[in-house]
This record gives structure tokens, C-alpha cells and sequence, in this order.
């Protein structure tokens, strides 16, 4: 990132990279004005660098500043001061000016700067806008929200219709690819969405249109093709033995369809653990529900005849059926998942507090080491080491011009003598200033036991400042001295 004059002419503006639906024309006035008095720093545009192959032929797209640019634009001035920011690559060329990738980055960037704008904030209709520009640019409606436009409800709101399309502009691909016989990896390979996405539209849209037609009408269920379709085994063995089983069923009577175990065969002691044969058996069992496209007759099947099957062999399964305990543990389950969403919404928004304490935390510390007084260690430090300073002057002037009065005559004496005197009483103010805010040191008391020694046995000192010099002393001996090993 660096700032530097460019040509007005090699700035552009990319249609569609910027977040307010109208130019203020007002605001551009108000910018000429400021350009041509010259008397107020205003912030250069923000452009991104994009590289035409040319030396010299450079263009820069606009980031941030559109009305600034218009202003000066009109101005008729040949260069401004531009800030270029670094691109979404490296090194964006001309070929890339129109890309969906580049206008998206823009109008983000953009919506960045604009969206916490004080002096021109965005219009609702602005927002609505750029939301969808930026969703209809492959932005996801949690990077939306995350600009900041409006609440996450409101977002929603704005996209409705437009999530909804692109919902069923990805049912329609994922259907045309289906039905050319390609397999869910492929399909999701070409339609760029996960394989699971891919799963569940085959199975709740698609299913019901694209399967064969051929329909056993007396069980309501696809045959082979149906179940080959998804990659599951359909032998004949398997089908007669689950039409053996729903017939006993609709008697009232499971006698099994040959080889499952009998009730009294199931060990208690083993309800803790599963067996490899059950856990593949479940699995597969697992797999094929998963994979099941439910019609209104397979529904009813599983109405009619899986669910019995299934309380009628085990007590607990029957229990929930009958009881709605099921409904229950469901209800349980949702509750749950809400209280540990609400409790992550709260250790969010415990955090967004904390980060907010920090920055305000941080923007003390600057604007006190900005606007820092002798309070403040780091300045009360220097703050002593000036004032040792003045002192070791003040002090080492008083001793020059106590020599000065062993040679001079009677007639000057009087007024040099004056001039001491009002030399120390400077002196011993700046030292009593120095004690009361806690700003004297080892330093300090070194210069103030010098000083006593130049003036003791003088005979001009007046007695309210000889007092004070005595007071002070005691002030100043809760100084420990320093060691000499140290000092």
C-alpha cells in the first residue's frame, strides 16, 4: 500500500463496484470547494492497481473516494493523489477489469469504507442494493451480514427471493445431471456444491420425477431398478422375504421372513455392545433409508408395515411409538440444541464486549501518552530529569556569580547581591514545586545540599527564604541517599 499523484485519466470507475444507487451531486460541490480553497487535508482516493502489461499505462479502479474523484475530476486537474491498495491477487490485469471476482472485492471494499460514513451515511435503499449486488456476486449471506448493512433477519429479508432462485437454479442443474446418469460425486464436481447437498436434493426434489415409473402397485414400492438406481442390493430373495414379513404383519402375527433371530435369542447382557454383523447389518440398513426416495405410497409402507415390524420385536421401540415418547426425546433435543445456540450467542456477543473494551482500553492509552501529564510515570520520569537539569543550572549559576562578588567593589556588590538572593528564591520555589508533585530525587537533593553549601555564612539572605531552605531541608531528608557502590 503506498500513496502517491496519478493521471486523472488512467482512474476508472467499474460499474457495479460501488454501493450507493445515486451520485450526490451536493457532495461533490462541497468537495470542489474544499479542493479550491486548499486550506483543509482531505484523504486521497483509495484505488486498486490494475496492471495493463504497459509501462505508463496503468489503471486504477476506485476502492473509496468517488465523490473526491468526481470533484476533482471537474476541477479539471491532470493529476490527484491516489492510496493503492493491494488487489484480491497479486496482480490484477486488464483482462481481469470485468470479472465478477474483482467487482465483488471492489464493492466490498467499498461497502467497508462507506457503511460506518458519518457525514454521508448509506440510504436504506442503498443497502438493500448492495446486498443483493454482492449475493448476485457469490457472496454468502453470512460475509453480508458480516459488512454490516443490517441485522441478519433483515439480510434475509433483502434475499429472499433471490436465495430462493438460486436454490432452484441448483435443483434444476443437479436434475439435468442426474439425469444423465451421472453419479453423485460427478454431479457434485460439476454443480460445485457438497456431495451431501447433492444427496439431499436427489432425495426430497428430484427423486419422485426422475425414478422409474414401473411401480409394484401392490406394495407400493420400486422394484430393482429403484433400489439398483442407488447402489443397493435388490435380489429376489430379499424382496419376497420383506413381502413374507408385511403379510404376517397385517395378521396381527410376525413369524419372520426366514432368517432373523427369534426374540428369546437376543441376549440381554449384549443390548451394551454390538457385534460386527450388527453394526454392518445397521449400517447398511442406515445407508439405504438414507437413499430411499419417499413416495405417498412408500410412506405408507413405512406407516403400515415397518413400524409395526419394528414394535412388535422390540418393547423400547414400541414404547415410543405408542407413547409419543419419541415426540419427546425430539422436543428434549431441540430445546437442548437452542440453549447451546443461545449460550455460543451469548459467548459471542461476550466477546464482540470484550474486543470493544480492549479497543476502548487501547484508544485511552493513546490518547493519554498523547495528552500525558506529570501523573503519568513515563512522563513523570522525564519530567524529573528536566527539572535535575534546570536545578543543576540555576545552582551552577548561583555559584558563578557568588565568585563574582570576591572580586567586585562595594557599589555593585548591593545590586549583584539582590540578584542572588532573587536567583534563590527561583531556586528554592522550583525545588518546593518539584516536592509537592513528588518529582524530586537523589539528583535533586545532591544539587539542594550544594546550593546550602555556596550561600552558608552569607549575610544577605533574608530570613522568611533562610526559614524556607530550613524546612525544605527536612522535606527533603525522607530521601534515602544512595550508596556510593551504586551512586
Amino acid at each position: 500500500m503506498n500513496q502517491r499523484k496519478v493521471p486523472v485519466q488512467s482512474i476508472i470507475i467499474i460499474a457495479g463496484s460501488h454501493p450507493r444507487v445515486e451520485i450526490d451531486s451536493k457532495r461533490i460541490e462541497y468537495f470542489k470547494g474544499l479542493y479550491e480553497e486548499g486550506t483543509v487535508s482531505i484523504p486521497p482516493v483509495e484505488v486498486l492497481l490494475i496492471q495493463s502489461g504497459v509501462p505508463g499505462m496503468e489503471e486504477y479502479a476506485i476502492e473509496d473516494g468517488m465523490h473526491r474523484f468526481l470533484a476533482q475530476k471537474s476541477l479539471k486537474q491532470k493529476k490527484i493523489d491516489v492510496q493503492i491498495n493491494r488487489g484480491i491477487t497479486p496482480a490484477i490485469t486488464i483482462t481481469e477489469k470485468d470479472s465478477v471476482a474483482l467487482k465483488r472485492h471492489l464493492l466490498m471494499r467499498s461497502t467497508e469504507h462507506n457503511v460506518k460514513h458519518l457525514g454521508l451515511p448509506l440510504s436504506q435503499e442503498d443497502r438493500k442494493a448492495t446486498a443483493k449486488l454482492l449475493y448476485q456476486y457469490g457472496s454468502t449471506p453470512d460475509e453480508i451480514v458480516a459488512l454490516r448493512l443490517a441485522s441478519r433477519p433483515t439480510i434475509y429479508r433483502w434475499l429472499e427471493n433471490e436465495i430462493e432462485a438460486r436454490r432452484q437454479t441448483r435443483i434444476e442443474e443437479v436434475a439435468k445431471l442426474f439425469r444423465t446418469g451421472a453419479n453423485q460425486k460427478t454431479i457434485a464436481k460439476k454443480a460445485a456444491i457438497p456431495r451431501t447437498t447433492v444427496q439431499r436434493i436427489i432425495k426430497k426434489t428430484i427423486c419422485p420425477d426422475v425414478l422409474p415409473e414401473n411401480l409394484n402397485e401392490k406394495n407400493g414400492l420400486y422394484i430393482a431398478e429403484t433400489m439398483d438406481a442407488f447402489g443397493c442390493s435388490s435380489t429376489t430373495d430379499e424382496l419376497e422375504g420383506l413381502e413374507r414379513g408385511r403379510s404376517t404383519i397385517q395378521r396381527g402375527v410376525y413369524l419372520g421372513a426366514g432368517d432373523e433371530p427369534k426374540r428369546d435369542a437376543c441376549q440381554e447382557g449384549e443390548q451394551s455392545s454390538l457385534a460386527k454383523r450388527d453394526e454392518e447389518l445397521l449400517t447398511e440398513i442406515y445407508q439405504k433409508i438414507a437413499m430411499l426416495c419417499v413416495t405417498p405410497k412408500i410412506a405408507y409402507e413405512i406407516k403400515f408395515s415397518i413400524l409395526p415390524l419394528l414394535t412388535s420385536r422390540y418393547e423400547e421401540i414400541n414404547k415410543i411409538v405408542n407413547d409419543g415418547g419419541y415426540a419427546d426425546e425430539l422436543r428434549e433435543l431441540t430445546h437442548e440444541n437452542e440453549r447451546l445456540r443461545m449460550e455460543l450467542r451469548q459467548s459471542n456477543q461476550e466477546i464482540l464486549k470484550r474486543d470493544e473494551m480492549i479497543e476502548k482500553l487501547r484508544n485511552e492509552i493513546v490518547s493519554r501518552t498523547e495528552h500525558c501529564t506529570y501523573d503519568c510515570a513515563f512522563t513523570g520520569e522525564r519530567l524529573k530529569g528536566e527539572f535535575d537539569k534546570i536545578i543543576k543550572y540555576m545552582v551552577g549559576m548561583i555559584d558563578t556569580l557568588a565568585k563574582l562578588t570576591r572580586g567586585i567593589g562595594t557599589e555593585g556588590l548591593e545590586d549583584l547581591n539582590a540578584f542572588i538572593l532573587d536567583q534563590l528564591f527561583r531556586t528554592v520555589s522550583v525545588v518546593e514545586w518539584m516536592d509537592d508533585n513528588g518529582l524530586v530525587d537523589h539528583k535533586t537533593r545532591e544539587h539542594f545540599n550544594s546550593l546550602q553549601g555556596l550561600i552558608a555564612g552569607s549575610d544577605f539572605l533574608d530570613d522568611s527564604l533562610v526559614k524556607r531552605i530550613y524546612q525544605l531541608e527536612k522535606r527533603l531528608r525522607r530521601i534515602p541517599e544512595i550508596p556510593k557502590v551504586l551512586s
